[in-house]
């Protein structure tokens, strides 16, 4: 490490102390894996390789094959101090995600929950307007069924008749409508609250 104190691509490598490195060179698909193996000039060795061959990022690894940091060469060339990408802020930030994607799951849910109770709403009150109507035709029926009847009435009779059980019907008690019922309250487990 002594020799290659200035490079700060093994400068970044050394922090981690990775068992072995998996190399994305440019135009190649697969990467190149590269152990590091024991001895003294290791870190000579691989910055030694490393500038040989045009090298876009690489993984630091352990001896398990995780991944404990990334490297990328354009951020060592610009910046002599850069550190590697930390793992644990990737971990930090998929965290973070996931919380954004509950909070946005839960918000939808509730969106739906409440557009549904008023779908269901709308829906029982045109059930409940094609009761009032049906009533109001078996009314006309009745009306025209009463005023043929009675053929034999005087003239406007039958009339005055038809008008008079019109005002009994029409005087008599209509059913209340339903009330609609609401989407029980859930949690963001899809758990119902009291």
């Amino acid at each position: 490490m002594r020799a290659d104190r200035d490079n700060p691509t093994i400068k970044a490598l050394y922090k981690v102390k990775p068992h072995a490195l998996r190399v994305h060179v440019r135009g190649e698909e697969t990467p190149r894996m590269l152990p590091l193996g024991e001895g003294r000039n290791r870190w000579q060795r691989i910055a030694g390789l490393l500038d040989a061959i045009a090298w876009e990022w690489l993984e630091a690894l352990d001896k398990a094959g995780g991944v404990l940091a990334i490297v990328r060469a354009d951020e060592m060339d610009d910046d002599e101090g850069a550190q590697p990408d930390r793992i644990d802020d990737v971990r930090d930030l998929t965290g973070i995600m996931r919380d954004i994607v509950r909070d946005t799951m839960r918000e939808a849910r509730m969106m739906f929950e409440g557009a549904s109770s008023a779908q269901t709403a709308v829906i029982q009150g045109l059930v409940d307007a094609m009761g009032v109507q049906r009533s109001a035709f078996e009314m006309a029926l009745k009306l025209q069924a009463a005023h043929l009847a009675a053929p034999d009435a005087p003239e406007g009779g039958g009339m005055e008749r038809m008008m008079q059980v019109a005002a009994m019907l029409s005087s008599m008690p209509r059913p209340a409508p339903k009330p609609a019922t609401a989407a029980p309250a859930s949690n963001h487990n899809g758990k119902k609250v009291a």
